[in-house]
């Protein structure tokens, strides 16, 4: 079984990940657990989460979830081994909103076509250097890597299940495009 870790911080955006986490749940193939620094944390929502896993850099996975959120500490040492590991390794990695902060702070967005919320935010960072292409999309995919800004919880969560390989691309459209669309227009279209 393949494992996904969707790592969350004190004051996680709740529905950045909402989509992801319930289609890999639901699927036989995939363990989805959360991991932090801490043990408990709550949601931008008010929703209090206990963590299944404390953040350790050796933690074995498929695929790292990053959720943005308020409260990233850009200079975090563990998360920051954790990625750099996972990099290292070519795990894959999607990050969302303040999680793509934390990747362009320290540098790890430098050899990746990334996007964000905005890459003015990055300018003053001393380890932002990228020698790919910031991308003005709401999503972009280079490789083993997913980044996205903080308004596309839907844009992200297909490019991730693509990125995996979760289905056949049309299979993915269809099952996101219920979001997309709403009820009606979906079955209009697919029924």
């Amino acid at each position: 079984m393949k494992k996904a870790l969707f790592i969350l911080t004190d004051d996680f955006s709740d529905w950045e990940g909402a989509f992801l986490s319930s289609i890999l749940n639901k699927s036989k193939n995939w363990d989805v657990q959360t991991v932090s620094t801490k043990r408990v944390i709550n949601s931008m929502g008010g929703l209090t989460v206990k963590i299944d896993t404390v953040l350790d850099p050796n933690l074995h996975c498929d695929l790292v979830v990053m959720i943005g959120g308020n409260n990233w500490n850009l200079q975090e040492k563990i998360m920051y081994l954790f990625i750099k590991n996972k990099i290292h390794k070519q795990t894959k990695i999607a990050a969302i909103c303040g999680a793509v902060d934390f990747l362009a702070y320290n540098g790890f967005l430098n050899t990746f076509n990334h996007t964000g919320n905005s890459q003015k935010l990055w300018l003053d960072y001393d380890n932002y250097h990228p020698q790919k292409k910031f991308i003005k999309n709401n999503v972009v995919t280079d490789r083993n890597l997913v980044t996205a800004n903080g308004t596309s919880p839907i844009d992200f969560t297909l490019a991730t299940l693509k990125m995996i390989n979760f289905d056949n691309d049309y299979e993915i459209e269809k099952k996101m495009s219920l979001y997309r669309l709403g009820y009606y227009k979906y079955m209009h279209i697919y029924s």
